[in-house]
């Protein structure tokens, strides 16, 4: 069995790294060495040799062998004491081909000339361009391959998990030719090589030398999986088109990470290290964010997605902080990064998979669609048929979207006649429409209350009105023509005949009174009175201009409805003979005599008092 003698151990830092072995035998640095206290120790990415004294004490009566277990450290010799009183030095790391070690494994044995009983102090020095980490134990060989064989299977299943999850992916991609797959298949590749290289298995390629150059360049390694990373998951979340700001975050972070490659290739190793460090904890965060999010706001897909990315994520902060050194480097912090990776690789392929089903449904929703489409215009199903054969799918939605917002943008404008006879002929025809009642609504004292409130107050109350008025004129059937400043105008009777016109208006008048005397009682002078004009008879009606255009009445009806409003009261309805003969048997009237009205003579008007 495995035993770690980290406890056991005691560390210098060289900071010229010129020291000889015989200098650090001397009295003045064998005090400086220092006991390490942890079972692995860390002492995370330093420029400088390290020196490490181990106390190893054989309990066993089998040959033991001493374990330095990281594969990616550059240099390491061994110093031992042999039976003439002096030391040996064995040379080892990644520089040395794996055919040339002891044994060929990815971490670096040495034999120990140790009989049952006997102890011995023992040095190693080790440099690196990775994060130093120097976790020491001693087995013998039988104990140590059974380690392997298990950590073997465990390493074999992982990317076995990878190798399966690309095929399938590239199966996929072949299938739907969608790139989202293929940028998948690239971050899996990446991270299972980022792996392979971090625990040193890829020393059975090439007699270790990949291993060796690999392992030089762990920083830019990490920076390619975690562009390949980013670059994924922007076309998986689909951010340009679902979260534009967080598409050019992601798009800067990517052009980012040139820095700790360009750091490390230029030999600072040290500042690379930290700075990919940063980005390994930013990004993954910063992608859950977006996930959680976008899932907010109903993007179905990223649910798989987030719960890929948590325990993902929460392996990345363990790996780093155990190899930055703020917590216990054990053999779970060791392996977090393969049990991360391989959770998040087996449910972003769920993710992917659930996306397939929901193109299915999409499509399928799509179809419906377009068949009801084809009822309408052949030449639409044409087109729809054409954009799905081009696998638009999401388009389409869009489209029948942006339609309906046109669609419901027009009827805001125009009658549903007017704007149907628009649609199918391109233009429409004034025309005139011999029987029907119109209603002129203005404000009381506008001006003045303009100039005590401030101005959005103003229009906040306008709007309010306004929008009362609205709601009342669509109860009763009514055509709201347009607004005027504070004038309101609406008309009953067109563009669909109502025989009911004049009465029609007449209660919607009634209400409209009620509405401003109830919100009188509540707000006082900080609303409006109402005073109210009708009148009966022909207009001519239609759109008029081609920008901007809206549909409008013309005619003496309009002038006198107008006249009738401006002999009003306030809180009163004032009707002229015409209306007041269509609607005399139903409310109860004043009758008001002839009133001058300008440019129009006199008028007889009456005053509506209630419903009868």
């Amino acid at each position: 069995m495995a035993q770690s003698i980290g406890r056991n151990a005691y560390y210098f830092e060289d900071t010229t790294s010129n020291l000889t072995f015989k200098q650090i035998l001397t009295p003045p640095y064998q005090k400086k060495f220092l006991p390490t206290l942890l079972d692995a120790p860390n002492f995370k990415i330093t420029r400088h040799a390290l020196w490490v004294k181990a106390i190893i004490k054989n309990n066993s009566p089998n040959t033991l062998y001493l374990n330095i277990d990281n594969p990616i450290l550059d240099t390491v010799t061994f110093y031992e004491l042999n039976a003439a009183g002096t030391y040996t030095s064995i040379e080892a790391g990644t520089h040395i081909l794996p055919s040339n070690r002891l044994l060929f494994t990815p971490t670096f044995l040495f034999r120990l000339n140790l009989r049952r009983g006997d102890s011995a102090i023992y040095y190693i020095r080790a440099a690196a361009n990775s994060p130093m980490q120097v976790p020491l134990f001693t087995n013998t060989v039988e104990g140590f391959f059974m380690q392997m064989t298990v950590e073997g299977l465990l390493h074999g299943l992982y990317y076995g998990i990878i190798s399966i999850m690309i095929l399938y992916n590239l199966f996929l991609f072949f299938a739907i030719k969608d790139k989202v797959y293929l940028y998948y298949i690239a971050y899996a590749f990446c991270i299972g090589l980022f792996n392979a290289c971090v625990y040193g298995h890829l020393i059975y390629f090439n007699d270790g030398i990949f291993q060796n150059w690999m392992s030089r360049r762990i920083v830019t390694l990490a920076s390619i999986v975690l562009m390949a990373m980013v670059i994924f998951s922007m076309t998986f979340l689909d951010t340009k088109k679902n979260a534009p700001r967080f598409h050019k975050y992601l798009t800067l972070i990517t052009a980012l990470l040139i820095i700790p490659i360009s750091i490390e290739l230029s030999g600072d190793v040290w500042t690379s290290d930290n700075v990919v460090n940063i980005f390994s904890i930013v990004i993954p965060f910063s992608l859950l964010t977006i996930g959680i999010h976008l899932y907010k706001r109903g993007f179905k897909p990223a649910k798989y997605y987030i719960l890929a990315w948590i325990p993902f994520l929460i392996s990345i902060i363990i790996f780093t902080l155990a190899m930055q050194n703020f917590i216990q480097s054990t053999q779970f912090t060791k392996n977090s990064m393969e049990i991360g990776s391989a959770l998040e690789v087996l449910l972003i392929s769920l993710a992917l998979a659930d996306r397939i089903n929901i193109y299915k449904i999409e499509r399928a929703k799509a179809q419906d669609q377009l068949l009801l489409a084809s009822r309408e215009n052949e030449l639409l199903i044409l087109d729809q048929n054409l954009l799905l054969e081009q696998k638009v799918e999401e388009r389409t939605q869009e489209l029948v979207n942006e339609k309906r917002k046109s669609d419901d943008l027009l009827l805001n404008i125009l009658p549903e006649e007017i704007a149907v006879e628009l649609k199918e002929n391109g233009h429409t025809r004034a025309k005139q429409y011999d029987n029907v009642s119109v209603l002129f609504a203005d404000f009381v004292g506008f001006t003045k209350i303009a100039a005590q409130i401030h101005p959005q107050q103003l229009v906040n109350e306008l709007d309010s009105c306004f929008k009362a008025f609205d709601a009342i004129m669509d109860k009763y059937h009514i055509e709201k023509i347009k607004t005027v400043g504070d004038a309101y105008l609406a008309v009953c009777g067109l563009p669909v005949h109502n025989d009911q016109h004049a009465e029609n208006i007449l209660v919607a008048a009634i209400d409209i009174i009620n509405f401003i005397k109830e919100r009188r009682i509540i707000l006082g002078d900080r609303t409006f009175e109402v005073r109210i004009g009708i009148h009966t008879g022909s207009v001519i009606a239609g759109v008029v201009g081609i920008k901007k255009f809206a549909y409008d009445i013309w005619g003496d009806t309009v002038n006198t409805a107008a006249r009738m409003e401006q002999n009003s009261s306030p809180g009163r309805i004032n009707v002229s003979e015409s209306t007041y003969q269509l609607i005399k048997d139903k409310f109860s009237c004043q009758y008001r005599g002839e009133v001058e009205a300008k440019n129009k003579g006199m008028l007889r008007m009456y005053y509506v008092e209630e419903s009868v």
